[in-house]
Order: C-alpha cells, then sequence, then structure tokens
C-alpha cells in the first residue's frame, strides 16, 4: 500500500523562519527589447500567536540588493515591508493584512494524500479578479539522512485577466513533513498580453534558519 502523508504546518509562538528570496524579472516588449531585473531580499516569519488551529505570523521582507531596469520600477513601500497575517495549518491565509499577496499558496488538502496524488485549490484572484484554481501535486516524498521527512509539490495555475492579458503560474515546493514549514519554492510566473507583450518573474525562496 502507499504510504499517506498528511501535510501541515506545525508552528509555535515565537517561532522565527528566516528566508533568502531572491526575484528575476525578464519583459520582452513586441518589438524585440528586453528588459531585465533581480532583487534579493530577505523574509522573516515571526509566529506572533498561536489561536489554536491558527497563528498570526508577522512576515517582515528587506531589501538587501537589486541590480537592473526593473527593480527601478518597484516603489519603495513594497521595498521593506511587514505585515501581519493570519494562517491556519493547511497553509490558508484567513486574512492577509495590507502588505499585498503572501509569498506562499494556500491549500493542503484536507485528508492525507500518496505520491502521485494531484488536488485544487482556490486562491483569491490577482486585484480582486476571478478566483484563480491552482492544481497541486505530491511528486514524491524524500527521506533524509537526518530522519526529516520532505514532501516536493509541483503547482500550476493559469487565469486569464479582463486587462487583456493571461497569466500562468507554475511552482515547486519542497516542505517539510516533520517540522511543518516550507524549506524551499520555486515560483514561475509567465504574463502575456495580447499585444505581444511577454514578462516572466521567478521567485526562489529558501530557508536559512
Amino acid at each position: 500500500a502507499r504510504v499517506s502523508h498528511l501535510i501541515r504546518y506545525k508552528l509555535s509562538q515565537g517561532d522565527v523562519l528566516t528566508y533568502d528570496q531572491e526575484v528575476t524579472l525578464l519583459l520582452e516588449e513586441p518589438d524585440g527589447s528586453k528588459f531585465d531585473g533581480v532583487t534579493k531580499e530577505e523574509s522573516v516569519q515571526t509566529v506572533l500567536e498561536d489561536h489554536d488551529g491558527w497563528w498570526s505570523i508577522l512576515l517582515t521582507l528587506t531589501r538587501l540588493s537589486s541590480s537592473g531596469p526593473l527593480c527601478g520600477e518597484i516603489p519603495e513601500q513594497l521595498q521593506n515591508r511587514s505585515t501581519v497575517m493570519r494562517m491556519d495549518s493547511r497553509g490558508s491565509l484567513l486574512d492577509i493584512g495590507s502588505g499585498g499577496p503572501p509569498p506562499r499558496v494556500p491549500g493542503f488538502p484536507i485528508e492525507a494524500v500518496s505520491p502521485g496524488q494531484s488536488w485544487v485549490a482556490t486562491a483569491t484572484g490577482p486585484d480582486g479578479g476571478e478566483p484563480m484554481e491552482i492544481e497541486f501535486y505530491l511528486e514524491r516524498v524524500e527521506q533524509r539522512d537526518n530522519g526529516e521527512e520532505v514532501a516536493h509539490l509541483v503547482t500550476l495555475a493559469k487565469s486569464t485577466h479582463p486587462d487583456g492579458y493571461s497569466s500562468e503560474t507554475q511552482g515547486t515546493v519542497a516542505f517539510s513533513l516533520t517540522h511543518g514549514h516550507q524549506i524551499s519554492s520555486t515560483t514561475v510566473v509567465k504574463l502575456s498580453w495580447e499585444n505581444g507583450r511577454v514578462s516572466h518573474s521567478v521567485l526562489e525562496l529558501k530557508l536559512r534558519s
């Protein structure tokens, strides 16, 4: 029989998770010109309170470095920011606060899943648009030498916006089943406009401590 795993966050008050976050941007205009940018940030998640089933978490992002013309367009208030969010053990965000979208995708399944299984989670669309369906797939569960079990997930989401562009998001996530937190993730977002403009952004998150 296949082993099934319950994917859950396990956090305690006072936990601090520090991630290195790197965002790479690439924009291709219809005339063939290209622009790029790279920013490196530190993302710190501090568990403020444990509410028995959900947590309030302070998320603080600090800009470490940036290069390339596209980074000059990122407004100052998005460069260093902190927001309090409320999240339950399935990673669903109950409330994001005013700091903009969270850096992770909600929606672990209620039941235990086995490698090879997939499920669908619904996320709020950008700018209050149509809700987005995110398809998850549990690719494999890795047993590390230190006894830690790590789930490797793949995500895929597509949406079309009334403003005349469509987006496709693909991601991979490594999640510690043992410790109940995310270890790393890579998210690739491709936006395509009707006029031929295309933008790619890649967000990489790695747990440092």
